[in-house]
């Protein structure tokens, strides 16, 4: 007998009935020791039967794919009707430049402010980014602005102390005409000179604002404007 119970079976040899069953037998029931399996191969026996199966795989983990990031580039507005801004790509090449592309893209009135803003003017450069797309030809880009203008700055506040007249001067960010940006004159503060011409003083600070109507810079007081002066009680 083999080691693994099977009947060692040579040539010329003759077999009874009786031997060649139990030798088919054996085989039979030695079949899974003769090489290993692991799931998901099964094999059982059942006395005469061999049963070889595979197991149903365990449900695919459904791993939440990582959204990716939607493409942002640089472009400037270059035209604009109410809410539907024109606009070509642009490239930075230093902090506060940009140039244009030779086959950089491009958009006619169908792109869009983030926060709805209407008629940014013209040059102001945004960050776009793909918003929808509604069929193959059409492609709508929704923005978030970047800096704003700072040229031919309207202007609003005076710094005559005897002024009476009200300045009805306005601005307005989505209507700026040939004006990009404001200076905004503020009084800061007031100070009486008791110690030598017994004046009182106006201290104005200039306020910039961008065409977004950002903030960019407050400067230095200008020069003290007398706005009232003593005179000897009768």
């Amino acid at each position: 007998m083999l080691d693994n119970g099977l009947k060692g079976i040579e040539s010329g040899m003759k077999l009874t009935g009786e031997d060649f069953r139990d030798t088919i037998n054996a085989a039979i029931g030695a079949i899974p020791t003769w090489f290993e399996v692991s799931e998901p191969l099964m094999i059982d026996h059942n006395g005469h039967e061999i049963h070889i199966s595979m197991l149903e795989p365990d449900e695919p983990v459904d791993e939440e794919e990582e959204e990716e990031e939607p493409e942002t580039f640089w472009a400037e507005i270059t035209a604009s009707s109410g809410t539907k801004h024109t606009w070509s790509e642009r490239r930075q090449t230093s902090p506060g430049s940009f140039a244009s592309l030779t086959d950089g893209r491009s958009g006619a009135l169908n792109a869009y402010d983030a926060n709805g803003r209407e008629d940014i003017p013209s040059g102001t450069i945004v960050r776009m980014h793909l918003h929808s797309e509604a069929d193959q030809t059409v492609l709508l880009y929704g923005f978030d602005i970047n800096h704003g203008l700072e040229t031919s700055l309207a202007t609003l506040g005076v710094t005559s102390g005897d002024d009476e007249d009200r300045d009805a001067t306005t601005w307005n960010v989505e209507s700026q005409g040939n004006n990009k940006g404001v200076t905004v004159t503020k009084l800061y503060r007031m100070a009486y000179d008791a110690s030598g011409d017994e004046k009182l003083y106006a201290f104005y600070r200039n306020e910039i604002y961008d065409s977004n109507g950002q903030l960019l810079r407050i400067e230095g007081e200008q020069a003290p404007v007398a706005v009232a002066t003593p005179v000897d009680c009768p």
